[in-house]
């Protein structure tokens, strides 16, 4: 009988979660949230600082693949490679449509989300959207935006931009803009001053 080698098994198993992970987290989508391992339980909680709360049963996304011996020899190891990033490939499209159903799910729920009805994207819808986020502010009271993003597709990129650029220029949309900043000011010290309060 052949020895089992448990110890190169081993090392392959990890060496294989690590690339297939590294696969996964280079998504440009997937790699804007933090990952967390949840080691026991099938839901997991949700909340923010309004005070939403949801419980979300965990979703399995599963793929296999088949390799024998005969490939290997055919074709080299570089076969399993190739079959490992085709599965990787196809669990980042279902992770990827699974994270974006829920984003679409949730925002509905909390109403943050803009119907614009067929409507060409325009700056009112950019600050409607600003009007619907929760804004924190950092230690010099600054807005903090590094946990806000837009999800678009690549295409709508220039429009996005110079819908930006417009905001920052133009008077009437400057004014606007800077009065849901303060606005979102006013009502992030009161949060945390009761919050302090709490505590």
């Amino acid at each position: 009988m052949l020895p089992d080698f448990p110890d190169q098994k081993g090392q392959f198993i990890e060496l294989t979660e690590r690339m297939f992970l590294a696969r996964v987290r280079a998504n440009p989508i997937l790699s804007l949230f933090p990952s967390e391992p949840i080691f026991e339980g099938a839901t997991i909680r949700t909340s923010v600082e309004s005070g939403y709360e949801e419980a979300n049963n965990l979703e399995a996304i599963e793929h296999q693949f088949d390799l024998n011996v005969d490939e290997i020899m055919e074709n080299g190891h570089g076969v399993y490679l190739e079959k490992l990033w085709l599965l990787a490939d196809a669990t980042v499209r279902d992770m990827v449509g699974l994270v974006l159903s829920k984003i679409s799910e949730t925002t509905d729920k909390v109403g943050n989300s803009i119907d614009l009805a067929g409507a060409e994207l325009k700056e009112e819808h950019i600050l409607d959207m600003f009007r619907n986020l929760e804004i924190a502010f950092d230690e010099n009271d600054q807005p903090d935006f590094s946990t806000g993003f837009i999800l678009a597709h690549p295409d709508n990129a220039p429009v996005l931009e110079k819908l930006d650029r417009n905001i920052k220029t133009i008077p009437r949309y400057r004014q606007e803009f800077d009065q849901i900043i303060e606005e979102k000011r006013r009502k992030w010290h009161a949060r945390e001053n009761h919050r302090k309060l709490v505590d």
